[in-house]
């Protein structure tokens, strides 16, 4: 009697029967046409999807704010030159990324700085701040940097001119315990591009964010 084959064994007996040059390349050329088509409509439907979100005038929430990047102007990123830069334009307000060195200094910078040498000290860039009405937007790219900047703001008189970005929910302890608990704050979150031009969506994410933060 006869063992039963599984199905790869007969796929196997199957290509060994008609797997023929000729077959092959139609097969390829089949396989090939497939996949471009498929790239192509994904294509298209971002070209769509993107131009329509460019092209639609987005109702912000109330309380946005609108910020100057770092490195804006052309300019280097977390520079004295970008701080300068938003003064001589006279923006409204303008992104610092805060880092701490091993030994306890603030400086800007937004990637991991390791070195006693790396990145611009914050209290340059807060020199030039302190006589301008320039409010700041500081990305908290560690929460270990609170206590320092606090003592740092209060030296400079910036604090009421403040406020932080660049923090997730799982942060919201660390920065309560802090003594920057008092400062307004924002939580990072990316919005659907479908929904976002909903005003029901808007208000409701902004719900949603400010309630998961008092947790």
């Amino acid at each position: 009697m006869a063992q039963p084959q599984s199905r790869w064994v007969r796929f196997k007996r199957f290509l060994k029967r008609n797997m023929t040059p000729t077959w092959a390349k139609h097969f390829s050329y089949q396989v090939f046409s497939f996949l471009v088509s498929v790239a192509m409509v994904i294509g298209v439907a971002n070209y769509a999807i993107t131009r329509s979100y460019d092209e639609r005038k987005l109702t912000f929430v109330d309380g946005f704010t609108i910020t100057a990047h770092t490195g804006a102007f052309d300019t280097n990123q977390n520079s004295l030159e970008a701080v300068q830069a938003a003064i001589d334009h006279q923006v409204e307000a303008m992104e610092i990324d805060v880092r701490q060195r091993p030994n306890g200094i603030l400086v800007m910078a937004h990637d991991l700085v390791v070195k006693n040498s790396d990145g611009v000290p914050l209290a340059d860039a807060f020199a030039l701040l302190e006589p301008t009405a320039i409010r700041l937007n500081l990305d908290i790219k560690e929460t270990k940097v609170l206590g320092a900047l606090h003592d740092l703001l209060v030296e400079y008189n910036l604090y009421d001119r403040v406020f932080l970005t660049g923090l997730e929910v799982w942060n919201m302890n660390a920065v309560k315990a802090s003594t920057c608990r008092d400062l307004p704050y924002y939580l990072n979150y990316i919005p659907s591009r479908f929904q976002i031009f909903s005003a029901d969506y808007q208000q409701n994410t902004g719900r949603e964010r400010r309630h998961r933060a008092e947790l």
